[in-house]
């Protein structure tokens, strides 16, 4: 197979360059004669060739001249042939190939690859200032590519070191009592309503043409702002250790990343009415009427199946700073939800998730007193939910309520707990009472 494949490849490099002699012009990592994915029937025939050092020398040669290319050797322009003998390798199917989809030690192999293009890229980045799209872009295929072949620790791999995206702060420049509602995307400076979408034209390069397998006629495609801009879950990994853009104060974007999380988690229709409630008291209104662009919410959820862990997470790291009571009317407002949605659906696992981990949330708040009303319904209207009482882990805001606190919650759950059991004693009672009056 080796040697076959060897063989084609020579006969179609003498075949394309008596076609067209700019062929052998090409530079380095354009395939002169035939591209990887056309040199072995599959990934399988590839990955046996890359575990078999001696008997295919040819293949495994090609195959890491592909993945382990430097960064900066593909961001060569598209070259100058004719159309029909345009050709580039598949950076998909050599990575599947070196995984090895299937194989016992598959998803080690892919987070060992996705490793290297963790680092070689971000040297890049280091070093140059150029690019950068095109490095956003490979992120954002590599992230899409994890998700596809079932790899989440892979596109995390890429998440970790990644710098923190400052989010826009816009809404703060809004009239708290406006009756207007604000759209707002916390990664660009646009809203609903104003210019259209700005696009962004990038060069077809080397490692484009490889991500897509082929190479598009023009010499630049048109880059949505919404691809331009990256993961949009970027922004919830602020910390009071991240470098924010100058001129944007930590404040004001940790003030960001918390109403983008809570918006992100409360996402329905009420979620407008929820954070333009007065606060802290009637006299003062904490966040103008503002919503989350659909596009941002829609991007997001598509984005990875984590997003809704990643926007707790982002509240966590910032609890001190997220107002309690906020966070209290948005789980009471998914409870509302819940009880309109089918038991058997996944948005109503969601919802409830979301519940669950707004109540572990208030046990590090500075006011978990506040989760007593919602765990209290919790129980009451969700008795059997067995799984999502132990999630809410009790323990947590238990600990730091005070002794009258404590004393009224216990009160309320033991008062629900008995009358719960009277209404089973009297159902039992009349159950058998039906059974003797069936028997007599």
């Amino acid at each position: 197979m080796d040697n076959l494949a060897e063989g084609r490849d020579r006969l179609w490099q003498e075949t394309r360059t008596n076609t067209d002699p700019a062929v052998s012009r090409l530079g380095k990592g354009w395939p002169k004669g035939l591209p990887i994915q056309y040199l072995v029937p599959n990934t399988r025939w590839a990955h046996c060739a890359l575990q078999h050092k001696s008997a295919a020398p040819y293949l495994r040669s090609r195959l890491e001249d592909i993945l382990k290319a430097p960064f900066h050797d593909t961001l060569t322009p598209k070259p100058d042939v004719r159309s029909r003998n345009e050709w580039a390798d598949s950076l998909r199917f050599a990575i599947e190939s070196y995984v090895g989809i299937g194989e016992e030690k598959s998803e080690e192999n892919l987070l060992n690859l996705f490793q290297y293009y963790n680092s070689e890229p971000a040297n890049y980045a280091s070093e140059s200032q150029q690019h950068l799209e095109q490095l956003q872009v490979f992120r954002q295929w590599l992230r899409s590519l994890a998700e596809t072949l079932k790899v989440p620790k892979a596109a995390a791999v890429l998440d970790r070191d990644q710098d923190t995206r400052t989010p826009t702060t816009a809404f703060l420049d809004r009239a708290a009592r406006s009756h207007d509602f604000f759209v707002w995307d916390p990664r660009c400076e646009y809203s609903e309503g104003e210019a259209d979408e700005e696009l962004t034209n990038i060069p077809v390069t080397l490692l484009y043409c490889r991500m897509h397998g082929e190479i598009p006629e023009s010499q630049t495609v048109v880059l949505s702002q919404e691809e331009a801009i990256g993961d949009p879950q970027s922004i919830w990994t602020l910390d009071r250790g991240s470098t924010v853009k100058p001129g944007k104060p930590f404040l004001e974007c940790q003030e960001a990343v918390i109403l983008s999380s809570i918006l992100f988690l409360h996402s329905n229709e009420d979620r407008r009415r929820l954070v333009s409630s007065p606060f802290p008291n009637e006299g003062f209104i904490r966040y103008p009427p503002v919503s989350l662009d659909d596009r941002f919410v829609t991007y997001a959820s598509d984005c990875s199946i984590a997003a809704w862990e990643r926007a707790t997470q982002a509240l966590r790291k910032l609890i001190k700073a997220v107002p309690a009571r906020l966070l209290r009317d948005m789980a009471m407002s998914l409870l509302d939800d819940a009880a309109d949605i089918s038991p058997k659906s996944d948005d109503h696992d969601i919802t409830l998730l979301n519940v669950t981990d707004a109540i572990v949330l208030f046990g590090l708040s500075d006011r978990p007193e506040l989760a007593a009303d919602v765990v209290n319904r919790v129980i009451q209207h969700l008795p059997d939910a067995s799984s999502y009482h132990r999630h809410m882990r009790l323990i947590g805001p238990g600990k730091r309520l005070q002794p009258g606190r404590t004393k009224d919650f216990i009160g309320q759950f033991a008062k629900f707990f008995m009358q719960r059991l009277e209404q089973n004693q009297r159902q039992d009672n009349q159950s058998a009472s039906d059974q003797n009056e069936i028997a007599c």
